[in-house]
Order: structure tokens, then sequence, then C-alpha cells
């Protein structure tokens, strides 16, 4: 296999599961599905379908499939490891491809599977806190959500996931049962080299369905190419932490505690207030002010009352807010995807290319923004270490990322 085309739901998930093939190939990340299908090794594509209608995801997957540029590539259909999304209806959008081999499990970041149940540290999904966060409502039993797509599961338990020989022998076997979806299970990281051993021979009978814990082990299978080396950060930086994750806000209040960044703290209700739009508009220049005067600025939202049902347009508020500031940084470090994708789309960049991954979590990428370089670090929210953001801080200004255990506690 000498190219892949990832699938993805979101922007963040889009660049952490391209990024483990980043070291030896050149990766994309697009942001449009009408954007020309570039001819590097890793493609990425955003279909921004995570909070889109069930429908309307359907329909942008099955359009998406029918373009014949991706047909006859590699597929890996990118799932959030915490099973956020439609992932179960896209999966089943997708059915006339292959048999898709579905692994969501990134033991790295605790997310593991054990009989086809997903686990956020070893909590089923469906009682964790990322989905009381968001209000969801579902199921962590991973054939129970598929099958209820009409989709023929099967599943494949840790214990059989070795020796070589044969898990690729049960492969063969659910692809002659005529199986949607092999579910496997995983607990560690050698769990999903496995299987990525197993079934990369087999790309023209199946495509993968999994996180970026899936997708770092197939990186380790394909072949080598050169790459450009990334480019030196440029100052100064913007960050912006859309996330309502607490991971996200623990983080980012470390980071104001040791960098000399100037700090802003937004309301939900006062960026959708539709009375507050000149305030609004002259806090943003203030801001940008701060920026084009070389200050460095982290702008995170209140973790107070945010209505999950507006979540986009609070994205896009905030992200049509920050656009002067982003006029005058050098570097954007932004959490969570849809905030990632707002502050992009309206900067009018639809194309990231990757260099790589400085911290661990943590995806850095070049834009072309205006005529000019962007760099560009993306973070999903819901996970990382308390001093993922002092690290990329401390890289981007100083050239070299620090071992986590090295950023002081607060």
């Amino acid at each position: 296999m000498k190219r892949l085309l990832i699938v993805a739901d979101d922007l963040t998930g889009a660049a952490d599961c391209a990024v483990g093939f980043s070291e030896h190939l050149r990766c994309e990340v697009l942001l449009s599905p009408l954007a020309h299908l570039p001819d590097a090794p890793v493609v990425a594509l955003d279909l921004d379908s995570r909070q889109m209608p069930v429908e309307a995801a359907v329909r942008a997957h099955r359009q998406w499939l029918s373009n014949p540029a991706v047909a006859e590539l590699p597929l890996y259909k990118k799932i959030d490891s915490t099973l956020r999304g439609h992932y179960a209806a896209e999966i089943a959008a997708l059915n006339q491809r292959a048999m898709a081999v579905m692994a969501p499990a990134y033991p790295a970041l605790g997310r593991t599977t054990r009989h086809g149940i997903q686990y956020l540290n070893g909590v089923p999904v469906d009682r964790s806190e990322t989905w009381q966060n968001e209000g969801l409502q579902g199921t962590s039993d991973i054939c129970a959500a598929l099958q209820a797509q009409g989709l023929r599961c099967a599943l494949l338990g840790r214990e059989h996931l070795t020796p070589p020989s044969e898990l690729k022998q049960r492969v063969l076997q659910a692809l002659n049962d005529a199986v949607d979806v092999l579910v496997c299970d995983a607990e560690q990281d050698e769990d999903l080299n496995h299987l990525a051993s197993a079934t990369v021979d087999l790309c023209e009978q199946l495509y993968w369905v999994g996180s970026g814990g899936l997708a770092k082990a197939l990186a380790r299978l394909i072949e080598a190419q050169p790459v450009t080396p990334a480019t030196a950060p440029r100052k100064p930086l913007l960050a912006v932490i859309g996330s309502m994750a607490s991971p996200s806000h623990e983080q980012a209040q470390r980071l104001i505690s040791i960098s000399q960044a100037k700090s802003v703290q937004l309301d939900a209700d006062w960026l959708l207030d539709p009375q507050r739009t000149e305030e609004r508009l002259q806090c943003s220049l203030e801001w940008a002010g701060l920026m084009g005067s070389g200050h460095d600025l982290v702008v995170r939202m209140d973790q107070g009352h945010r209505p999950t049902q507006h979540s986009r347009d609070l994205s896009q508020a905030l992200a049509a807010c920050m656009q002067p500031a982003l006029k005058q940084a050098g570097t954007l470090i932004a959490t969570g995807g849809e905030t990632a994708r707002a502050l992009l789309t309206q900067a009018g960049i639809h194309q990231l290319m990757l260099q790589g991954e400085p911290v661990p979590g943590l995806v850095q990428a070049e834009a072309n923004y205006q005529g000019r370089a962007l760099t560009v670090v993306t973070k999903a929210g819901a996970f990382g270490d308390p001093d993922a953001l002092v690290a990329i801080w401390r890289y981007l200004t100083h050239g070299s990322a620090p071992q986590l255990e090295e950023c002081p506690h607060v």
C-alpha cells in the first residue's frame, strides 16, 4: 500500500489520524470535499459531519464515495475514539465499499475496546464526562449501534489477535461470511499493531474504521518517501480554546500561568447576543492591536452554561471575533475540531500540509493564508496531558518541546 485516503467527521480528527504518517510521507488535510484531490501519499478529508443531522451526514458520505477519484484508493474511515458523531450511520453509508475492519481503541489515550464495549479510562463512554458535557445519548455497545443500522457484525476478541497467521485467517473468514463490519477489541498498542499487520495487504478487499490509534499502527507499514522538513514556527501566537472539555481548560489555565501571553475569557451569551455586535467588533480590534504590537494571546470560553444545541453557531461566532487577531498571528493554536474548522474556513483556508506532532496530541501544519505561510496547531479538546499546551507553547517559542514531566505544575 503506497497511498491512503482518510475520511473524518471533524478537523482535529482528520489531522490526528493523518499525522502518524507524516514522519515518512507527505500528508495533506482538506477541509472541503469539493477540493481537488492532491497527489500526496496520504490525504485526509474532513467532511465536517459530526454536528450535522444524521441524514445530512449519510448524504455527505454517499456523495463523497461516488467520486471516481476516490474509488480505487485504500480507505480509512476515521471515527472518534469516544464514539461521538454518527459513526454507525456513516459506516452504513460506506457499506457498498467493502467490509469494514473496525478498531476505535486508542490505548495510549485511555480509549479501549473490550467485548465490543468502548471505554474511556475504564468507564463505558456512554457514562463518561465527555458524553455528559455534550448531552449525548446512545450506547457504548458498538455492535448494537451497528446492528441498529442493519449491518451484519462479527466481534473479534482480543484473545484472537494472535498469532498473526491465525488472525489473518479470521479476517479472511469474515470476508467469506459476508460480514459488513468486523469489530475488534483492543486494550494495548500491540493489539492494534497485530491487526494492522494482518490486514494491510488486504486493502483492496476491506477498509479500516478507527481512531488515531489504528492509523498509527498502519503508518509503520507504509513505504516511506522523502518529506519536506517542518518550517520554523512564526510569531506572535494566537491560542483559541474553543472546547468545553475539562482537559482543555486545565491545559489553558496552566499555559496562562507560565506564559507572558495576554488572556481573554469569553462568555457564550456575549458571543451570540445580536445586541452586542458593535461591542464584539471593538474588542476584536483591540485584541488584534495587542497582537500587532507583538503580544501573544490566549482566548478561552467560560466553562459555565454553554447550550450544546448552538455549538456550531457559537464556534462560528468565536471564529468571527478572532479574525482580526488572526490576521496579525504567525501561529494559530486551536483546540476543538469545530473551533479549528471555523477559524480556518472563515479565513479562507481549506488545505493544510501536515508537519508533525511535536507534542503528543498536538498536530503542527502549515497553511497558505492570504499569500503568506501560517503555522497551525490543532488539538482535540477532550484529551491530552495537563501540560500539553505548556509544552507546545515552549516548542513554538523556544524551538524545542520538553518532556511533559519537565513542565511545571500549578
